[in-house]
């Protein structure tokens, strides 16, 4: 494994304001409106923690060999399970935290407790262990592997999705539909009668349903200390991604914009002679009131993952050498980068401890392996 440390130097975290496109302080509004009436005294915050580090250490391999992918989603228990979906799976299985099988929930099918393309998990109250399938069905578990009750929801075809539980809403971390009919990128559904009662997360002003793909399209969620939660993505500037934070209400009270300059989006994507788009995979606000995110970038070597280069493209041949993964970590109330760490490799989701799965490539499957944060 390729480890380094990011220089922090120029690296700087300020607030935005949505209309104006302004570094402002924080933005606190009363409740949820259109973002081009939210206002804020202006200003600019930035620094880094100069001394401060992070440090990854392995803790376990999930499975034996090609039982899990890179894109498989993961989420990890108060009680240490670790319940883990294969990308566009058809069932959950339940690791210890060692890394051994426990049991598997779900399987193929259309009926209650079954699935046709697992889309995201997440956890829920009493450690409870939520699916979303591809049709639409959001499969409730127990932690012991029972289904409790299945709920419904206009289906997505965008993965993985984050989902945040809030109380007795679900947030769905992406649009859901497709063409003018889609929502927006974060949406409420009531858990009593499967409603969507509020698509909320653009400016009504901007939003084109139309384009709503892709990294665009989706947030990344996790939850807030007080009730709330946060949800990040890619900001419309070069070089910089967003950070947001709601109530509990899903009032939006708090958001940032992180610049970067090794997070920056080309014109085009793909394999025709452009490299691919950064873009933000998870967040996690750890015991100690920190935010780590995890980001997607390009390899500096991308061109030597593909099995041939031309005008007709090329065939991806190894995901590591294609992508590499950087763990930001913000201290929010400071408005501060404390640290940046830069993998040579594909780490794909963030769990509580705080903890980053990492994708094996030489024994095809998942690690999981500790964050350590040092300051």
């Amino acid at each position: 494994m390729s480890l380094s440390i990011c220089s922090t130097g120029e690296h700087r975290v300020h607030s935005l304001a949505l209309a104006t496109r302004r570094a402002v302080t924080w933005c606190t509004v009363a409740s949820m409106v259109p973002a081009a009436t939210i206002t804020a005294q202006t200003g600019r915050v930035s620094g880094s923690c100069e001394t401060c580090r992070i440090e990854v250490h392995h803790v376990s391999s999930l499975g034996e060999k090609g039982e899990t992918d890179a894109g498989t989603a993961v989420l990890r228990t108060s009680g240490g399970y670790l319940f883990v979906s294969r990308y566009h799976g058809t069932e959950v299985q339940l690791f210890g935290d060692d890394g051994a099988p426990v049991r598997v929930i779900g399987r193929q099918g259309q009926g209650p407790g079954e699935f046709q393309r697992i889309q995201g998990i997440a956890l829920g109250p009493l450690d409870s262990v939520l699916a979303l399938d591809a049709s639409g069905r959001v499969g409730i578990w127990s932690s012991d592997g029972v289904l409790r009750r299945t709920l419904r929801i206009p289906p997505t075809f965008i993965s993985p999705i984050h989902l945040v539980w809030t109380d007795s809403i679900l947030v769905v971390g992406t649009s859901l539909g497709a063409g003018p009919s889609a929502r927006f990128a974060l949406n409420a559904v009531r858990l009593d009668d499967d409603t969507i009662v509020e698509s909320f997360g653009y400016d009504p002003a901007e939003w084109n349903p139309e384009s709503a793909v892709g990294s665009r399209a989706r947030r990344p969620l996790a939850k807030a200390s007080d009730g709330g939660f946060w949800a990040a993505h890619v900001g419309s500037d070069v070089g910089e991604y967003r950070i947001e934070r709601y109530d509990a209400s899903r009032r939006l009270v708090k958001e940032f914009r992180v610049d970067a300059d090794w997070f920056r989006r080309s014109e085009a994507s793909g394999l025709y002679g452009t490299p691919p788009n950064p873009s933000v995979l998870d967040v996690l606000e750890t015991a100690d009131g920190l935010l780590v995110v995890l980001l997607q970038v390009t390899d500096p070597e991308w061109t030597s993952a593909l099995s041939r280069w031309g005008a007709e493209g090329g065939k991806i041949t190894s995901y590591t050498k294609y992508l590499d993964s950087v763990i930001d970590v913000i201290e929010p109330a400071r408005v501060q980068r404390v640290a940046t760490l830069r993998l040579d490799e594909w780490a794909s989701f963030l769990l509580p401890g705080p903890r980053v799965t990492v994708w094996n490539e030489a024994d095809y499957r998942l690690d999981v392996r500790s964050i350590s944060i040092l300051r």
